[in-house]
């Protein structure tokens, strides 16, 4: 049994998303306000420091950064299920 799955891909799917993205390629963020599905991202990790999105920005380079995202995880979808 497991309470979090991490898989690439799913962009259509409805589950909660963590993008990547980086300022080098040709393509926009996909969670941009007026995305259908904008609620379900939780955050972008990102190589660019300015990034105007109303999730949580981190950046590929940050220590933490694996700390910060499981964190955010456990905070917004394993405590509201009341999984620990």
């Amino acid at each position: 049994e497991a309470d979090v799955v991490i898989a690439e891909g799913y962009k259509s799917s409805s589950v909660h998303k963590i993008e990547v993205w980086r300022s080098g390629m040709d393509n926009e963020l996909l969670c941009k306000s007026g995305n259908l599905e904008e609620d379900l991202y939780l955050a972008v990790v990102s190589d660019s420091e300015s990034l105007n999105v109303a999730v949580p920005t981190f950046h590929f380079g940050q220590l933490d950064l694996f700390d910060c995202l499981s964190d955010l995880v456990e905070s917004r979808i394993l405590k509201s299920k009341n999984i620990s």
